[in-house]
Protein backbone atom coordinates (compact mmCIF):
# COMPACT_ATOMS: atom_id res chain seq x y z
CA UNK A 1 0.00 0.00 0.00
CA UNK A 2 3.08 2.50 1.12
CA UNK A 3 4.12 2.08 -2.28
CA UNK A 4 1.06 2.32 -4.34
CA UNK A 5 0.86 5.78 -2.22
CA UNK A 6 4.20 6.41 -2.90
CA UNK A 7 3.70 5.58 -7.01
CA UNK A 8 0.85 8.41 -6.54
CA UNK A 9 2.51 11.50 -5.21
CA UNK A 10 5.63 10.72 -7.85
CA UNK A 11 2.37 11.23 -10.51
CA UNK A 12 0.87 14.34 -8.53
CA UNK A 13 4.57 15.72 -8.30
CA UNK A 14 5.12 14.89 -12.42
CA UNK A 15 2.07 16.38 -12.81
CA UNK A 16 2.80 19.43 -10.58
CA UNK A 17 6.01 19.51 -13.14
CA UNK A 18 4.08 19.38 -16.53
CA UNK A 19 1.76 22.72 -15.00
CA UNK A 20 4.94 24.73 -13.61
CA UNK A 21 6.79 24.57 -17.24
CA UNK A 22 3.10 25.51 -18.68
CA UNK A 23 3.23 28.27 -16.60
CA UNK A 24 6.90 29.30 -17.90
CA UNK A 25 5.40 29.06 -21.25
CA UNK A 26 2.57 30.46 -20.22
CA UNK A 27 4.64 33.52 -18.96
CA UNK A 28 6.41 33.62 -22.33
CA UNK A 29 3.67 33.54 -24.13
CA UNK A 30 2.51 37.34 -22.27
CA UNK A 31 5.93 38.35 -23.76
CA UNK A 32 5.17 37.00 -27.13
CA UNK A 33 1.71 38.39 -27.28
CA UNK A 34 2.84 42.17 -26.79
CA UNK A 35 5.29 42.11 -29.28
CA UNK A 36 2.73 40.36 -31.67
CA UNK A 37 4.79 37.97 -32.78
CA UNK A 38 2.61 35.71 -34.42
CA UNK A 39 5.40 32.76 -35.45
CA UNK A 40 6.48 32.30 -32.05
CA UNK A 41 2.72 32.45 -30.41
CA UNK A 42 2.26 29.59 -32.95
CA UNK A 43 5.11 27.71 -31.56
CA UNK A 44 4.18 27.91 -28.00
CA UNK A 45 0.42 26.95 -29.14
CA UNK A 46 2.20 24.06 -30.25
CA UNK A 47 4.00 23.03 -27.00
CA UNK A 48 1.05 23.33 -24.90
CA UNK A 49 -0.69 21.12 -27.41
CA UNK A 50 2.23 18.51 -26.16
CA UNK A 51 1.59 19.29 -22.46
CA UNK A 52 -2.29 18.71 -22.61
CA UNK A 53 -1.07 15.59 -24.09
CA UNK A 54 1.18 14.62 -21.29
CA UNK A 55 -1.22 15.54 -18.69
CA UNK A 56 -3.58 13.30 -20.01
CA UNK A 57 -1.56 10.53 -19.84
CA UNK A 58 -0.43 11.20 -16.28
CA UNK A 59 -4.23 11.81 -15.40
CA UNK A 60 -4.88 8.72 -16.78
CA UNK A 61 -2.01 6.75 -14.65
CA UNK A 62 -2.92 8.88 -11.41
CA UNK A 63 -6.62 7.31 -11.68
CA UNK A 64 -5.44 3.73 -12.13
CA UNK A 65 -3.32 3.99 -9.02
CA UNK A 66 -5.96 5.62 -6.76
CA UNK A 67 -8.69 2.51 -8.19
CA UNK A 68 -5.86 0.06 -6.99
CA UNK A 69 -5.79 2.14 -3.73
CA UNK A 70 -9.62 2.27 -3.07
CA UNK A 71 -9.53 -1.74 -4.10
CA UNK A 72 -7.07 -2.47 -1.36
CA UNK A 73 -8.65 -0.33 1.36
CA UNK A 74 -12.07 -1.78 -0.04
CA UNK A 75 -13.39 1.73 -0.48
CA UNK A 76 -16.30 1.99 -3.57
CA UNK A 77 -15.75 5.66 -4.62
CA UNK A 78 -14.24 8.80 -3.83
CA UNK A 79 -14.93 12.46 -5.33
CA UNK A 80 -11.36 13.75 -5.32
CA UNK A 81 -7.77 12.95 -3.75
CA UNK A 82 -8.66 14.76 0.22
CA UNK A 83 -11.33 12.06 0.08
CA UNK A 84 -7.73 9.27 0.16
CA UNK A 85 -6.47 11.39 2.82
CA UNK A 86 -8.40 9.95 5.82
CA UNK A 87 -7.62 6.52 5.09
CA UNK A 88 -3.82 7.05 5.24
CA UNK A 89 -1.56 7.39 8.10
CA UNK A 90 0.01 9.90 8.94
CA UNK A 91 3.25 10.59 7.67
CA UNK A 92 1.49 9.50 3.90
CA UNK A 93 -1.23 11.51 4.30
CA UNK A 94 1.15 14.65 5.29
CA UNK A 95 3.45 14.05 2.03
CA UNK A 96 0.04 13.49 -0.11
CA UNK A 97 -1.37 16.47 1.04
CA UNK A 98 1.79 18.96 0.23
CA UNK A 99 2.00 17.05 -3.14
CA UNK A 100 -2.42 17.88 -3.74
CA UNK A 101 -1.79 21.41 -2.32
CA UNK A 102 1.66 22.32 -4.71
CA UNK A 103 -0.69 20.95 -7.64
CA UNK A 104 -3.33 22.67 -6.95
CA UNK A 105 -1.72 26.03 -6.47
CA UNK A 106 0.39 25.77 -9.77
CA UNK A 107 -3.01 24.86 -11.68
CA UNK A 108 -4.42 28.47 -9.89
CA UNK A 109 -0.98 30.53 -11.32
CA UNK A 110 -1.55 28.87 -14.64
CA UNK A 111 -5.31 29.51 -15.03
CA UNK A 112 -4.80 33.17 -13.92
CA UNK A 113 -1.47 33.55 -16.65
CA UNK A 114 -3.92 31.87 -18.76
CA UNK A 115 -6.84 34.64 -17.93
CA UNK A 116 -4.30 37.57 -18.63
CA UNK A 117 -3.40 36.03 -21.87
CA UNK A 118 -6.44 35.73 -23.16
CA UNK A 119 -7.83 39.34 -22.53
CA UNK A 120 -4.37 40.98 -24.15
CA UNK A 121 -5.85 38.71 -27.32
CA UNK A 122 -8.82 39.75 -26.78
CA UNK A 123 -7.12 43.51 -26.94
CA UNK A 124 -5.33 42.59 -29.46
CA UNK A 125 -8.27 41.76 -31.67
CA UNK A 126 -9.93 44.33 -30.91
CA UNK A 127 -7.12 46.60 -31.85
CA UNK A 128 -6.56 45.25 -34.94
CA UNK A 129 -10.38 45.41 -35.86
CA UNK A 130 -10.09 48.74 -34.81
CA UNK A 131 -7.62 49.43 -36.87
CA UNK A 132 -9.03 47.45 -40.14
CA UNK A 133 -12.52 49.50 -40.04
CA UNK A 134 -9.95 53.10 -39.67
CA UNK A 135 -8.09 51.47 -43.11
CA UNK A 136 -11.07 50.42 -44.75
CA UNK A 137 -14.11 52.83 -44.25
CA UNK A 138 -13.65 56.77 -43.38
CA UNK A 139 -16.87 58.39 -43.28
CA UNK A 140 -17.38 61.74 -44.81
CA UNK A 141 -17.51 64.66 -42.30
CA UNK A 142 -18.37 67.39 -44.67
CA UNK A 143 -21.64 69.10 -45.11
CA UNK A 144 -23.28 68.20 -48.52
CA UNK A 145 -24.83 70.95 -50.11
CA UNK A 146 -26.55 70.21 -52.85
CA UNK A 147 -30.34 69.98 -53.59
CA UNK A 148 -30.49 66.17 -52.40
CA UNK A 149 -28.44 66.41 -49.34
CA UNK A 150 -29.65 64.36 -45.75
CA UNK A 151 -28.03 64.24 -42.46
CA UNK A 152 -28.10 60.98 -42.44
CA UNK A 153 -26.62 59.83 -45.71
CA UNK A 154 -23.03 60.56 -45.13
CA UNK A 155 -20.93 59.13 -47.46
CA UNK A 156 -18.67 55.91 -46.85
CA UNK A 157 -15.81 56.01 -48.33
CA UNK A 158 -12.47 53.73 -48.52
CA UNK A 159 -9.42 55.14 -46.92
CA UNK A 160 -7.89 54.17 -50.59
CA UNK A 161 -10.12 56.32 -52.79
CA UNK A 162 -9.48 59.24 -50.87
CA UNK A 163 -7.09 62.06 -52.66
CA UNK A 164 -4.17 63.24 -50.88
Amino acid sequence: MKDLVNNLILTLEKENQIYLEALELSKNKKKVIIDSKIKELEKITEKEKSFVVTLIKIEEARDKIINVILKELGVLEIENVSDLLKYLGEEERARLNFAKDSLMETIKDVAEQNDFNKKLLEQSLELIEFNIDILTTKEDSGFNYSKNAKDEEKEKKSMFDIKV
